[in-house]
């Protein structure tokens, strides 16, 4: 008898917390999968811009907007030999500077946080190309501005249809993406803020996409992609969290 047949059927560690925990499913029973909605004046570019994430649905806003060349993607470099987890959690700040960076953020929490489960981003957005990348990034800001990444995740748009084939994009035509952001258990602590980066590469942790619609490695050219991106009442752009509220 070592005591196995009474572990719980789910153990994941909580960072932030740095507690073991153990539940009967995963995600834990008690996550809540809650919208946090993309808003702003139409000028979300930057850490300058007006970008926010907020529990309140949008009504009728202004679309955000950026260009994305891919012979300037995004440089998120991820050294192939030899990297770690330490790397990850580098200072962001300097991504979110770029004019095709799209940032939205909470005010600073008066209280902890804890995201525990599957995180999603659905996005609203068009295109002027027949194909192209939307990658998301959800990241924990501290009060003195330290940016690091907490979980992100890419959609080819020929690739939005998951295994079966999608047609290239109409440009102009608004469509919805669906990003994983895979799963974490992470606890945001008292005065941090939750920051969603929208940009259009993160390389070269992704390939770029030359939004030509051509095949990977066969494209000669590129093409510089106009972006928009929607968060209204009709197209409410957001990111589901799955939060977990714990007694004190």
């Amino acid at each position: 008898d070592n005591g196995f047949e009474r572990w719980p059927r789910a153990e994941y560690f909580t960072m932030g917390a740095n507690q073991w925990r153990g539940a009967a499913s995963w995600p834990p029973p008690e996550a809540i999968a809650t919208p946090f909605y993309l808003s702003s004046g139409g000028r979300a570019n930057t850490l300058a811009g007006d970008g926010l994430l907020s529990l309140v649905p949008p009504g009728d806003e202004p679309p955000d907007h950026y260009d994305y060349d891919p012979r300037d993607p995004v440089a998120d470099t991820v050294e192939m030999n030899g990297w770690s987890i330490a790397a990850a959690l580098r200072d962001r700040s300097d991504v979110d500077r770029r004019g095709d960076v799209l940032v939205y953020a909470t005010p600073p929490r008066a209280e902890p946080l804890e995201l525990t489960g599957p995180i999603e981003v659905v996005l609203h957005a068009a295109s002027s190309a027949v194909d192209t990348d939307f990658w998301a990034g959800l990241v924990d800001v501290n009060p003195a501005g330290y940016a690091t990444l907490i979980q992100d995740g890419i959609i080819r748009a020929s690739a939005r249809l998951g295994d079966a084939p999608a047609p290239p994009l109409t440009p102009g035509e608004v469509v919805a993406y669906r990003i994983d952001l895979w799963a974490t258990s992470y606890e945001l602590k008292a005065g941090h803020r939750l920051r969603l980066e929208g940009s259009p590469s993160c390389f070269n942790k992704f390939d770029r996409n030359t939004n030509t619609g051509l095949p990977l490695g066969q494209a000669a050219g590129t093409v510089v992609a106009h972006q928009t991106l929607f968060h209204d009442a009709l197209r409410p752009s957001h990111i589901l969290l799955p939060l977990v509220r714990r007694p004190a």
